[in-house]
């Protein structure tokens, strides 16, 4: 079968679709990891076994790209084996969690999104990234309507931690992500 290059270059140069598709994703991520802190039982060290466990989409995107014909350093080997072995030992002491599962979704859509970033890495990078974030809102205004007990009180308290994680750890450290890549 023969591709059209020009029109498979197009695809891979066009922010719209590649904004919408990060968007999804990340909302995707985003979701099972904050869903799945807040599901583990009392007493369990949430945050550590969350962190590290979100954070083997690091060696995850190393994996995936050598099935997409990426060579591997063999640094990059012994590390898959430290984390997988990490992993093992953090979340089998105790037993595994929905808390586990879930953030272990959310670390593969992680995996995902940069995947995605990579193949589109020729797009306009910003507007790829504002596309992106309007995408997130969109999903995520639907969600709360639904899903939480929305009141000008409880957004008036909670705006300092909202514009934080909206403005810096969402809008900044993600655009420059993208930018990045």
């Amino acid at each position: 079968k023969v591709i059209n290059t020009e029109n498979h270059s197009r695809l891979q140069t066009w922010p719209l679709g590649a904004g919408i598709i990060c968007g999804i994703v990340l909302f995707a991520a985003m979701t099972f990891q904050q869903y799945g802190i807040s599901v583990y039982p009392q007493g369990v060290a949430a945050s550590g076994r969350s962190g590290f466990i979100t954070a083997t989409y690091v060696v995850m995107v190393s994996v995936v790209s050598v099935f997409m014909g990426k060579k591997m350093h063999w640094i990059i080997g012994v590390s898959v084996t430290g984390c997988v072995a990490g992993m093992y030992l953090l979340c089998m002491s105790g037993g595994i969690y929905l808390g586990d599962v879930l953030v272990f979704l959310g670390a593969i859509c992680f995996t995902i999104h940069i995947l995605v970033i990579d193949k589109f890495s020729s797009a306009d990078s910003m507007k790829m990234s504002c596309i992106q974030f309007i995408v997130i809102a969109i999903i995520s205004t639907f969600a709360m309507i639904f899903k939480e007990n929305i009141t000008f009180a409880g957004i008036k308290a909670a705006l300092v931690p909202i514009l934080y994680a909206g403005v810096l750890s969402g809008g900044i450290a993600y655009t420059l992500q993208v930018v990045g890549q």
